[in-house]
């Protein structure tokens, strides 16, 4: 039961605390797949289809609270499919499937700083094969959880789960609860 129809406006906007009036858009054309707030009222919004493959149209974004977007927050292009992100302090995490980016190959997920978009050393080096991806991001302490599809983490065996460390990615030791 919809109360409101507005213009076209892309795929994110944000609207007024009623939810009547857009307030702002991104400017994103794409479908989004991954969106989290940056702490300050602010959204990362993250691109979910690799369809469009221009830079305009599909990549990660920071959203200030005014619904604008950041010009002064620059992520690397991601050509291939996010599928998801996740803030930890101030790092935030990409994960996802990066085998046409050679400089991603055999990363899954990499860290960008959260308030400027540079990609940090962090370097969690995945194998697998054909494709290293991770798919889902979890956080807990000073562990980042990772799940998808890879074998290994730096040389560790990993069936596509694994910990490593938020700061450093180092291999967190291999623990099964049931």
């Amino acid at each position: 039961d919809f109360t409101h129809v507005g213009p076209p406006m892309g795929s994110f906007a944000t609207t007024d605390p009623a939810g009547t009036d857009i307030a702002a858009r991104s400017g994103l054309r794409s479908q989004i797949d991954g969106i989290e707030s940056d702490g300050a009222g602010g959204w990362f919004v993250a691109p979910g289809s690799f369809i469009i493959a221009s830079r305009g149209a599909d990549e990660l974004i920071h959203v200030l609270p005014d619904g604008t977007r950041d010009p002064n927050w620059h992520a690397p292009y991601f050509a291939d499919k996010i599928l998801a992100i996740l803030r930890v302090g101030s790092r935030l995490f990409v994960a996802g499937s990066f085998y046409d980016n050679p400089a991603f190959a055999d990363r899954g997920v990499v860290a960008l700083d959260a308030a400027t978009g540079a990609l940090l050393p962090w370097y969690a080096r995945l194998g697998g094969d054909p494709f290293n991806r991770v798919e889902r991001l979890a956080a807990a302490g000073s562990r980042l959880y990772l799940v998808g599809a890879f074998t290994s983490v730096d040389g560790q065996a990993r069936a596509g789960l694994a910990a490593v460390d938020v700061d450093t990615a180092a291999v967190q030791p291999a623990v099964l609860a049931i």
